[in-house]
Order: structure tokens, then C-alpha cells, then sequence
């Protein structure tokens, strides 16, 4: 199969997630609760990870491997909530929330994320199934000094 005809069936399938909303469950998405989303979902993973990067999903030989990241969550699934990207200096990464039943119920762009799954493949690219994942607000950078 040839590079460009994977990147088209990537978006195709990516498109096709947020259109039928990843098996969304009736009354599930944005408004359906009016508490607070939970600030950590999934429970914590015990030990240490084996990885703690976000570079370590450009390495193939790490699929199967425990990894803790964090960054900015930069996209989430706009209907059930069972995807979402983050950022950080290194890259960009995947986070599968379905795998586990977990959800990022609310608003989470813009939020940062400490997540720690396993690294898998699917579909061509290397992702994390999360099994615990902490959100805070996003960090921000200190105020620049004062002149004098």
C-alpha cells in the first residue's frame, strides 16, 4: 500500500470517528452532564512506566511498553470523548480512551494532561491506550520580568 493511500485512509477513518461520534452513547458528549469532569479518569497504573517521553512513539520497538507523558490537549473527540491529542516540545500524540471505557468527559482543549497507557499500533501509527490520565489547567508560563 503506498504512503499517500494510507494518509488518505487515516483521515477517512478519523473523519468518519468524529462524524459517528466513536459509538457515543445516547446523551453522552458536551451538556450531558452539568457536574464538573473529573480531573483524573481510569485508575493508576502501579509501578514505575517503562517510558516517560512523548518521542518514544517515533520508536516501533516500543509498542507494548507502559509510557507516562504529558502536554497540552490540543483536539479531543467532539462527540463521546474518547480520543484526544496532546502536545508537547517533542511532538504530537494519540490517546485512545475507548480501549479502557474511559471518557474525557468536558471541555479539555487547552487543559494539561499527565497520561500513562501502553503503546500500541493500529492502523499504521503508534498510539497510547490510556489506562490513567490526570487533567489541570493549563500551565502558564511565568510573567516576564519587569524592566527597572
Amino acid at each position: 500500500m503506498s504512503t499517500r493511500y494510507a494518509g488518505a485512509v487515516a483521515l477517512v477513518v478519523f473523519a468518519a470517528m468524529g462524524l459517528v461520534g466513536c459509538n457515543a452513547e445516547p446523551g453522552g458528549g458536551k451538556g450531558a452532564n452539568s457536574s464538573a469532569p473529573p480531573s483524573t479518569i481510569g485508575e493508576p497504573v502501579p509501578g514505575e512506566p517503562d517510558l516517560v517521553c512523548t518521542q518514544c512513539l517515533k520508536d516501533e520497538g516500543n509498542v507494548g511498553k507502559t509510557v507516562t507523558i504529558e502536554g497540552e490537549v490540543i483536539q479531543q473527540c467532539p462527540a463521546s470523548g474518547c480520543w484526544f491529542r496532546i502536545k508537547d516540545a517533542s511532538g504530537e500524540a494519540f490517546i485512545d480512551l475507548a480501549p479502557a471505557k474511559l471518557t474525557a468527559q468536558g471541555e479539555r482543549v487547552g487543559q494539561h494532561a499527565k497520561v500513562t497507557g501502553t503503546l500500541v499500533k493500529k492502523g499504521g501509527q503508534v498510539r497510547i491506550e490510556a489506562q490513567h490520565v490526570e487533567f489541570s489547567p493549563a500551565k502558564q508560563d511565568p510573567p516576564p520580568a519587569e524592566k527597572k
